[in-house]
Order: structure tokens, then sequence, then C-alpha cells
């Protein structure tokens, strides 16, 4: 059973964007100089467990953002690997008044964030104002990359049989919403090669 539910295209879609992600910021890392870097949610230990080595060769300060102290431990526990040169910090910061823009706190500026799967849970009011956060968080020049879920057969077995239900955003509206709030996308991954749409701002 278990197999045949992580064999479900949004599954594997989920599976596969994280792998794409961490090759997305990888190409984008400077050479040069350390780069800083936000990551928004825990679930994101998985890509940054991928992006490591990269991280380490010039060296990388790197802000994790969730708000369960239980989710950012088990992050930090995960990670194995953690050369000298990759800094962590762990910070305990309510998503909820986040994305409802009631958070008062503010953090330096970053070269990249990485928003994983939040936007998978988020109508677009409040998509909206966590773009809009990220936005006032990169420096100028920065990148940032949002993953989400394109609609998919398997949606009604997702929200209505095993209760997971999920905001599911075709590429085009994805885009749509991220230049609404004043950054400009482009798409690097569709639903066509069950990436699930993958967003990079320049």
């Amino acid at each position: 059973m278990d197999a045949a539910l992580l064999a479900l295209p949004s599954f594997a879609a989920i599976r596969r964007r994280t792998e794409v992600a961490a090759r997305s910021v990888a190409a984008e890392l400077p050479a040069d100089r350390r780069a800083s870097l936000m990551m928004v949610n825990a679930t994101c230990g998985a890509l940054l467990a991928r992006l490591v080595p990269e991280l380490a060769r010039q060296g990388a300060d790197v802000r994790i953002v969730d708000g369960s102290r239980e989710a950012l431990a088990f992050l930090d526990a995960g990670l194995t690997t953690r050369p000298p040169s990759v800094l962590l910090k762990l910070v305990q910061e309510d998503l909820g008044a986040l994305v409802l823009g009631r958070s008062s706190s503010f953090f330096e500026a970053v070269d990249f964030v990485v928003v994983d799967a939040l936007l998978d849970y988020l109508p677009d009011r409040l998509a909206a104002a966590l773009v809009a956060w990220v936005r006032d968080h990169l420096k100028p020049g920065g990148a940032v990359i949002f993953t989400g879920l394109g609609a998919s057969e398997d949606a009604w077995l997702m929200d209505h049989v095993l209760g997971w239900p999920m905001v599911r955003r075709e590429a085009g509206e994805l885009r749509t919403l991220v230049e609404a709030c004043g950054l400009s996308a482009r798409v690097i991954a569709g639903r066509d090669d069950l990436h699930g749409p993958l967003v990079v701002i320049e």
C-alpha cells in the first residue's frame, strides 16, 4: 500500500521538484564569495541536504525559518553532512502570522530565498502576502524559488480519500500570481514532466 501511494503522480512530483529546486539554486550560486540563503518551511531539509556539497565550495550562511521547534530540531538532526564553511541558523517564526501580514519580524536580506511547499496550502490572497514578504527580504539581484503543484489526476484521491487537500496552480497561474507582486518570473519546470510548477524569480 505504501509503495502504491508513493508512486502517485503528486508524490512523484513532490520528490522531483525538490531535486530540480536544489539544482536551480546550485546553478545560481556565486563563484567568488559566500552565499546567503533563507529557506522558509522545514520541509526544505531534503533540498538543503542536496545543496550542502555545492554550498561548501565558497561557503554559505543559511537561515531556516519555520513555526515548529520540533520540525527545526528534526531538520538539524537529520543534516548529517555539515562542512564548517556552511553556517546554519534555525529561526522559529509563526508562519501563519507571517503569511497573514501579522509578523513583526524582519530578517537580513539574502541572495536566495527558497519557499518549499507552502504555496500548496495557501489561497491566492495569502500566497500573494507571502510573495510580498519574500520580495522584501531579497538583496538587489537576488532570486527566490517557489515550488508548487499543478493539476493532477490523483487530486481527488489526495483531497478526499487521504485527507490531504492542496491548492494546485498551473505554471501560468503561478507566474501571474508572482508577477502581480512586482517580481519577474520564469517557470523552469511544469506539470508535463511531473516537476510541478517551479518558478525562479529574477
